[in-house]
């Protein structure tokens, strides 16, 4: 079981040292997006809340709608980020 495991663990040491440095910088520098991006929408709802005066139920319905509504504003604009 043991030299099984520490199969395991050469093969994926070998497996993370075949990717270049610019991958794992690219990759974590997604990771730490992602994160912060995820820590950051409950306050925004937290603010809009204040902001607008609504209740929490009403900030997520307006999250949803926009959220819908993004695709559709951008082709109406002609909007493209590339």
């Amino acid at each position: 079981m043991k030299n099984r495991v520490s199969k395991l663990i050469t093969k994926i040491n070998e497996t993370i040292r075949s990717y270049p440095k610019q991958f794992w910088i690219i990759f974590g520098g997604s990771f730490i997006s992602s994160i912060g991006s995820g820590l950051i929408f409950p306050f925004f709802a937290l603010y809009v809340r204040k902001k607008f005066g609504l209740s929490m139920t009403g900030v997520g319905y307006t999250f949803v709608n926009l959220y819908l509504l993004f695709p559709f504003i951008y082709e109406f604009f002609n909007l493209r980020f590339i």
